[in-house]
């Protein structure tokens, strides 16, 4: 049985071209693929869609996603967010070391700390947005000195 969100890699002598494919739609006699990754396993954003018989599914192996999840996922965003961040504004964080460093330790011990600690969620919640919010506190010269 194929569901949506299956994942299948298809490889030389395959119907569909090589690369990971994620199912998007099925009916009695046919299976909508979209391409999702390439034959490493990276993902791609092609749009190309594939529609091919359900028997062509036999000469197609499942596979895994190819999309970041978990913790990996999570520290990958934090991460890019950061560097945006960083990217924009790099000299006023720098004028307030203490408050970009402790902005950054409670942003990156909220967003990594449900798989390192047990504490309940809210206090992970809590650390990232006030991390958050020192962060953008620095970057924007807050609070203004006397």
């Amino acid at each position: 049985m194929v569901a949506p969100f299956d994942h299948f890699r298809a490889d030389e002598g395959a119907p569909v071209a090589p690369g990971i494919y994620r199912v998007v739609g099925a009916d009695d006699e046919r299976v909508t693929l979209l391409h999702v990754g390439d034959t490493a396993g990276g993902r791609v954003h092609t749009g190309r869609i594939e529609r091919v018989p359900r028997t062509a599914l036999d000469r197609l192996e499942a596979a895994d996603s190819p999309d970041l999840t978990g913790p990996r996922a999570a520290l990958a965003g934090g991460l890019e967010g950061l560097w945006l961040t960083a990217r924009f504004a790099p000299r006023r964080a720098a004028k307030r070391p203490l408050q970009t460093v402790a902005g950054l330790v409670l942003y990156l011990g909220g967003l990594l700390g449900p798989s390192v600690a047990t504490l309940p969620d809210p206090a992970f919640d809590l650390a990232q947005a006030a991390g958050v919010l020192l962060l953008a506190a620095a970057v924007a010269g807050l609070p203004r000195g006397r």
